[in-house]
């Protein structure tokens, strides 16, 4: 008995070191996939950014595809897939709320400031907004740019590809959804000047440029995307992009309306 305790001490002993081995490989395997997912999305954040020069449009869309097309020139990680791309759907979606939510509460913040200034003056009890007012928007803001924004993505393309394949189309899933995406994050980018819009006389401006730019994301650079992905015709990559557009504006507006008279929400959402 002695000799077995002997004998599954040194087996403990043995095992211990090549646990620890284990334990730092995984660690370590870990932090290389970190590092190789971040310089993905610093890829595809740069690639986002370049969509706003018309310039740069192709040559961003044609870095992309080419990930996919020479699989001998890219690691692995680099090649397009469906996974990452409903990532990067999720990521815009969140920007887009987040972008939307913080100017909603610094309105608010900027309203009670202004009404502590007048009941002081007044000596009068003036309306304030708390978590209470403020708890239906933001849920409201959500629901229709985080669940529905990232499904209604993804369903939209996945009509657009199946549009385009009756147009001629010979593109894969996984390189329309690459660039979908990609321009989904210069959407959210995009989103970020309505950081600007509870600034005293940029509220006008703010969606004025938002459309604009808005427009041309839609009518230039996913119809281009298409097309590129596809080997079709610029227009029929533009009439894909005008059935995406359209059919997302449709079902956000009643999203918004169906909810916002569910939640007792009134004020108006820029979609």
């Amino acid at each position: 008995m002695a000799k077995r305790g002997k004998g599954g001490d040194k087996r403990s002993a043995v095992s211990g070191p090549g646990d620890q081995r284990d334990w730092k490989d995984s660690i370590h395997q870990s932090l290389l996939g970190c590092m190789g997912f971040s310089r993905r999305f610093r890829k595809t954040w740069d690639g986002a950014v370049s969509l706003f020069d018309y310039r740069n449009v192709g040559s961003a869309l044609s870095r992309a595809l080419d990930n996919g097309d020479k699989a001998g020139a890219v690691s692995k990680a680099d090649k397009p897939d469906t996974g990452y791309a409903v990532w990067v759907f999720v990521m815009s979606s969140l920007i887009c709320f987040l972008t939307l939510a913080s100017p909603l509460v610094v309105s608010a913040y900027l309203v009670n400031t202004q009404s502590d200034l007048i009941q002081e003056v007044t000596n009068t009890v003036q309306p304030r907004i708390g978590p209470a007012e403020l708890a239906s928007p933001l849920l409201l803001l959500f629901i229709v740019y985080v669940p529905l924004g990232i499904a209604l993505s993804v369903c939209l393309e996945w009509a657009a590809f199946r549009f385009l394949r009756l147009l001629g189309g010979k593109g894969t899933l996984v390189q329309q959804f690459s660039l979908s995406s990609m321009v989904a994050l210069a959407s959210g980018l995009l989103s970020g000047l309505n950081l600007f819009s509870p600034l005293p006389c940029l509220d006008f401006i703010v969606i004025w440029a938002v459309v604009i730019a808005s427009a041309y994301l839609f009518l230039v650079v996913v119809s281009k995307a298409y097309a590129m992905v596809h080997g079709i015709d610029r227009w029929k990559g533009l009439v894909a992009a005008l059935f995406v557009a359209l059919a997302r504006a449709a079902v956000m507006y009643y999203a918004v309306v169906y909810l916002s008279s569910l939640l007792g929400v009134s004020a108006q959402i820029r979609l």
